[in-house]
């Protein structure tokens, strides 16, 4: 009995013992588990056919969108592992082959987990060791985008890289990152709702607003009176200026780990100097450079003067290689930030499906787009395909260099933007830079030929308008701009740092302009060369102007006879009748067969494409 009792007690102890020298065992993740980290609910809805994602939010009950407002953050990678709970252990997480260091914290107990850190569609190494004894295992993130960057005070936070481009080349990670604004807004007296109504019955809406918020009096008016309402979750009407500037939204780990580890260089911040006010600097400090570009002419208005301005002035940062990582945003990262993003990704050969996938990811706390955003988002897509070119990348290419950039320039971005080919060498976001040493250029300073596009300035007068984006920005600056080696002509910048000028006739075809700048003092500041097409210009259509895409060319009774229009310009005219008229019909130029004849149920109209 005793005998038993004793064989029983040693068996206990062996076992005690085994498990005391069993040291560390890694659980989680799994040895060559990929992870990922964006949550199920951002999964599904980025797997949905795009005209499905379209209407999602629009169909959601407020319970069905917060149970979204988690897909906003990123998913934590969670790592488990047996052993001592009371013990004290360190994680480090490293990326592989380079080994870089991402994550590393001490914890105690035997969980953890790593939320917002991780670039994507990398490999992992992830050791815990508690001073005596370690384990390590490896890991996948998974190959989805975006990689979102998990910060306590911005939302909105994500790497621009990580999707793939030009010839299958992921585009780098860890270089440029987009976010909603790192402070908040100086702050600023909007009406309240209540208040507008009170204005709307008073007859005062119309008129009532200050600054840039004015013309929404007018449309506020317009739609209480139409019965349509006002959206009590966007009253943007400026009731006061700003008195002061806006608070704090990073916190210090965020500032420490956007400093140290990202290691942000430069903050493009394209608020406008009231959302700024009082700033002198970056939120993230005195040493990143902070350049403040207001952003005009988001979406569609990319192909405006103020677009094609805000989009040089922007992209020129980007080309010198001492100023990344960049940072760049507006307020809520979502309009001027996310065409910028678009450009960007464009440029480097991204899916148009992946870029408005990129988009969508900025409303994705909400279940998808909301109407009105997505209706600004399709006048971009628009723009972005009438622009010349194939690709969106070829598109964009184009576009950047029509603002003045060489294509050496716009090329070496691309180069150094994108990793090396498949198969051509395994490269994180230390990639080394590219082996030819790039000319430093200051930040913004060119000559940016806004108006018309350089291949279609008119050959009757020349008229052309530039923009100056370096310093100093006071006006006075002297623009002086000489055509094929000729006289210049000159013009003086005004407090938009623009300045217009007429080269006078130039016969069609391709011309060579310098461009130069000068202080009032007489000091040259910056000087450029571009490359124009003279055009004749479309002779102008007479005709009342229905709306921006139709002109009627001519109204007249229904009666016997001939009926005489000019047509300016190759294309579709529409010929019809006023409602259908059994005896009438309608020829062009002479031709037998009726273009407009009576059928009983249809229309009496048509279509046909015609020469000038």
């Amino acid at each position: 009995m005793n005998m038993k009792k004793k064989t029983n007690l040693a068996i206990c102890a062996a076992l005690a013992a085994a498990a005391l020298n069993a040291g560390i065992q890694i659980t989680a993740p799994k040895e060559g588990e990929t992870v990922s980290q964006l949550w199920p609910e951002a999964i599904k809805f980025l797997e949905m056919p795009r005209e499905a994602r379209k209407v999602n939010a629009w169909n959601l009950t407020k319970a069905q969108k917060k149970a979204f407002s988690r897909a906003r953050t990123a998913k934590p990678v969670e790592f488990a592992w047996q052993g001592d709970t009371n013990a004290v252990y360190t994680l480090t997480v490293k990326r592989l082959p380079d080994g870089k260091v991402f994550h590393a914290a001490t914890v105690t107990g035997c969980t953890a987990s790593v939320k917002g850190r991780l670039e994507i569609a990398r490999k992992w190494e992830w050791t815990v060791s508690d001073g005596k004894e370690s384990a390590s295992g490896t890991f996948l993130t998974e190959d989805r985008a975006p990689r979102i960057i998990s910060l306590d005070g911005v939302r909105n936070a994500r790497d621009l890289g990580g999707r793939v481009g030009i010839d299958g080349r992921r585009v780098k990670q860890g270089l440029v990152f987009r976010t909603g604004g790192l402070n908040c807004n100086a702050k600023i007296t909007y009406y309240k709702y209540d208040e507008m109504l009170k204005l709307h019955e008073e007859g005062k809406l119309a008129t009532a607003g200050t600054w840039k918020s004015r013309h929404l009096g007018r449309e506020y008016e317009a739609r209480l009176k139409n019965g349509k309402g006002i959206d009590k979750n966007f009253l943007r009407l400026y009731k006061q200026g700003p008195t002061a500037p806006g608070e704090e939204r990073l916190s210090d780990a965020d500032r420490a780990y956007m400093l140290g580890f990202l290691g942000i260089k430069t903050d493009i911040d394209f608020r406008d100097s009231w959302e700024c006010y009082g700033m002198t600097g970056s939120p993230l400090g005195d040493d990143v450079t902070w350049c403040h570009y207001t952003w005009l002419g988001g979406y569609g208005g990319l192909v405006t003067p103020n677009g094609r301005a805000s989009s040089a002035r922007a992209f020129s940062v980007f080309l010198d290689p001492k100023n990344y990582p960049i940072v760049f945003h507006c307020i809520g990262g979502t309009d001027r930030t996310g065409t910028f993003a678009f450009m960007l990704n464009a440029l480097l050969g991204v899916d148009e499906e992946e870029l408005v996938r990129d988009y969508e990811m900025s409303f994705i706390g909400g279940g998808g787009v909301d109407k009105r955003h997505y209706g600004w988002l399709e006048t971009l897509l628009k723009a972005a395909h009438e622009l010349p070119g194939d690709a969106l990348a070829d598109k964009f290419r184009g576009y950047f260099i029509s603002l003045g950039f060489t294509e050496k320039e716009v090329d070496a971005l691309r180069e150094f933007l994108l990793e090396p080919k498949p198969g051509a060498k395994e490269c994180g976001s230390d990639c080394a830079r590219p082996r030819e040493k790039a000319k430093p250029a200051r930040l913004g300073a060119r000559i940016v030929p806004v108006d018309p596009l350089l291949d279609c300035v008119d050959a009757q007068e020349g008229k052309m308008t530039f923009f100056w984006n370096g310093e100093p920005a006071a006006a006075g600056c002297r623009l002086s701009v000489s055509v094929d080696g000729g006289p210049a002509v000159y013009a003086t910048l005004g407090a938009d740092r623009r300045a217009t000028v007429k080269l006078g006739a130039l016969a069609p075809g391709k011309h060579g302009i310098k461009v130069s700048i000068r202080a009032a003092g007489g000091g040259r500041l910056a000087r450029n060369k571009y490359i124009i097409t003279a055009i004749q210009p479309p002779r102008p259509i007479e005709g009342r102007r229905l709306n921006n895409f139709v002109v009627e060319l001519l109204d007249a009774p229904l009666a016997d006879g001939a009926f005489t229009f000019d047509n300016p310009r190759e294309g579709w005219v529409f010929i019809g009748f006023d409602r259908p008229y059994p005896s009438a019909c309608a020829m062009l130029d002479d031709n037998a067969a009726p273009v407009v004849a009576f059928r009983q149920g249809e229309p009496s109209e048509t279509m046909r494409w015609l020469g000038e």
